[in-house]
């Protein structure tokens, strides 16, 4: 494929601050008993080794290449560490999964979670997918094994730095959002919390396990990962494989998995979700006594964007559709992972 092809691939198919147009409200409570700020941290086995006391400023914060021993397919991984780590805190960490084609520099301009880490004080871990067109096999394939890869990971970064276990979070887009789904069902021992943009699934065969805290966000005229459930004539006519989106869970609506995942998180049996407006062209979704919180965002008109990216924004509406400036998911999402630390009991 040519290399200008490559790039109007990536762009298509991935994510994608700025000012709201006229104010996102604020994220709504847990639906959990016990307050965020309650629930103490966990060291990781990295808090208080010598790589992780070297001092870190605000000239040396930044990105490192991260390799690990299972990196088959070309996988590594970004890791920003903030000027706010001493090595003797646990920071939170969020991983930030790109979509099909992407690749992780691409994605980091859509996001800027790495930014954001900073400003806020967490560790952002952006990985690269496999193949020369990278990817993450959330797509029920044997190998590459992601879920073990992504898994791994995390464990090394908190082998080697001072990460809360209790505040280890994971997002992504389009295919990022597919493997987040993916994590969420299988990882929840490792994941406190999930947000996918452009993607949510409510994967096949997912497991009864614990809830998990799930925030989506989708547009309305996505046409790569349509809101009606399946990709759109956008993403098959770029020639990705269609048994890709052939499986139930892929050709799922957005709403109905939501509602699963209000299933799975024991949700009040056969309630509606409540509705409100949250910005000019934004209403949020929230599934009502549940033991682990489900939102949606739905984005009236939006496309396969990440909400409120000056860079989505520049693309144009014909590389990946409407970028709504209403709301900012990089803020909405680290809010929402601020909201849902991992909750094992009130003393925790």
């Amino acid at each position: 494929m040519p290399p200008v092809a490559v790039v109007a691939l990536a762009l298509l198919l991935v994510a994608a601050g700025c000012a709201a147009e006229d104010g996102a409200s604020a994220p709504p409570r847990s639906s959990t008993t016990v307050p965020a700020a309650l629930v103490r941290a966990a060291p990781s086995p990295g808090c208080g080794t010598p790589a992780a006391t070297v001092p870190v400023t605000t000239a040396t914060a930044g990105r490192t290449k991260v390799l690990t021993a299972r990196s088959e397919g070309g996988r590594w991984a970004y890791l920003s560490v903030p000027p706010q780590a001493d090595g003797q805190r646990p920071l939170p960490l969020v991983m930030d999964l790109h979509g099909y084609s992407e690749g992780a520099d691409v994605h980091l301009q859509f996001t800027k979670m790495e930014d954001l880490g900073r400003a806020k004080g967490f560790l952002t871990l952006v990985p690269h997918g496999s193949g020369d067109v990278p990817f993450w096999n959330s797509f029920g394939r044997p190998a590459p094994d992601d879920v073990g890869y992504l898994t791994a990971l995390v464990d090394q970064v908190a082998a080697t730095d001072c990460v809360d276990l209790n505040r280890v979070y994971v997002g992504g887009m389009s295919n990022g959002a597919f493997m987040t789904s993916l994590l969420a069902c299988e990882r929840a021992d490792v994941f406190a919390a999930a947000v996918m943009v452009a993607g949510l699934q409510f994967p096949d065969g997912c497991p009864d396990g614990p809830p998990v805290p799930v925030m989506a966000m989708h547009g309305t005229d996505d046409d790569y990962v349509r809101y009606e459930g399946g990709f759109g004539d956008g993403v098959r006519s770029l020639g990705v494989d269609p048994a890709m989106a052939d499986t139930a869970g892929r050709n799922m609506s957005v709403p109905d998995a939501a509602q699963a995942w209000a299933g799975r998180n024991r949700c009040t049996a056969g309630a509606a979700p409540t509705t409100n407006k949250v910005g000019s062209d934004v209403e949020l979704m929230q599934w009502p006594g549940c033991a682990a919180a489900v939102q949606l965002y739905v984005v009236a008109g939006g496309g396969h964007s990440w909400p409120g990216s000056e860079f989505a924004a520049n693309l144009g509406d014909d590389v990946v559709g409407r970028t709504t400036m209403a709301v900012d998911a990089t803020d909405l999402a680290w809010r929402f992972f601020e909201a849902h630390p991992r909750r094992t009991s009130a003393a925790d």
